[in-house]
């Protein structure tokens, strides 16, 4: 069926069952998806499927659509992909179904700006309980800020196996399925060469090509740049993004990659995680 008249069909069809739906989401594009996100009415089974699939637009259109049911499930893996997203924040933060624990985790990773907004926004009876959890989170983030990341920790580390001569592929791939984010960072930015800010910053853009670019310049196998996407994985990529970034992996020369990591290193100073993708970035690099 041409998307021209399976669009109307899936965001409007009364006759479709969540069997249905969720066939369709599994298996189909993320125009599709979209359509889906978009129905009066979505069953938890089905947003389960659309959160772990879609992308950024079918995400956004799901999380502000008050027909949308989540299954806790959801809602987890819906509030890690909003890590790095604002927007996406704030969408979430206006539902009255999250549950108030999922709640509380989002609103730690949002700024004070968005957390502003989100009271501003509150009606009368919801307004106090946002009030509450900023209050507590506030305290939490003062006590638990000085040690929140080991960054210290993971470079000594890093910089202690490289002097031995341990520090390498395999090693980093064991920090990636740890989840030792830190001492992944530390590792690629030591074997690459540049500092430990920018593969950070790297790591967590909302870019899977951000990520790419560092893995090639070392020239990682792919097995081990899928842990490393899945270890930083703010954005909750799902599958079809993680074969995308297989597909421009594999097309990424490790000369180009150098290349770009460095005009990247050089311009370290901005405040923006380069926008860019590889290929358009190559010939400011040269």
């Amino acid at each position: 069926m041409r998307f021209t008249v399976a669009g109307p069909v899936l965001s409007q069809s009364s006759r479709l069952t969540a069997a249905d739906l969720v066939s369709v989401a599994e298996q189909k594009g993320q125009a599709h998806l979209l359509a889906i996100a978009g129905r009066s009415v979505v069953e938890e089974q089905v947003t389960d499927v659309l959160v772990n699939r879609g992308d950024r637009s079918v995400v956004h259109r799901l999380a502000a659509n008050t027909g949308a049911s989540f299954s806790e499930a959801g809602y987890s893996k819906l509030v890690r992909r909003a890590e790095t997203d604002e927007h996406l924040v704030e969408k979430i933060g206006r539902r009255l179904d999250i549950p108030l624990q999922l709640f509380r985790e989002l609103l730690l990773k949002a700024t004070e700006a968005v957390r502003n907004r989100l009271i501003a926004a509150a009606g009368p009876d919801r307004q106090e309980l946002v009030r509450r959890v900023v209050a507590e989170i506030s305290s939490q983030v003062a006590q638990e800020a000085p040690g929140a990341r080991n960054i210290e920790d993971a470079q000594r580390l890093v910089l202690m196996m490289k002097e031995t001569g341990r520090l390498n592929e395999g090693e980093i791939f064991t920090f990636a399925q740890r989840g030792k984010f830190d001492e992944v960072v530390a590792g690629v930015a030591a074997l690459c060469g540049v500092s430990f800010d920018l593969i950070d910053r790297l790591m967590r853009s909302d870019r899977a090509d951000a990520v790419l670019v560092p893995c090639k310049a070392v020239n990682f196998n792919w097995p081990t740049v899928r842990a490393i996407l899945e270890a930083s994985n703010a954005q909750g990529r799902g599958e079809q993004d993680i074969e995308i970034a297989a597909k421009e992996y594999a097309k990424l020369s490790a000369a180009t990659a150098a290349r770009v990591l460095r005009f990247w290193q050089v311009r370290q100073s901005t405040t923006q995680v380069p926008a860019a993708d590889p290929a358009t970035q190559q010939t400011a690099a040269e």
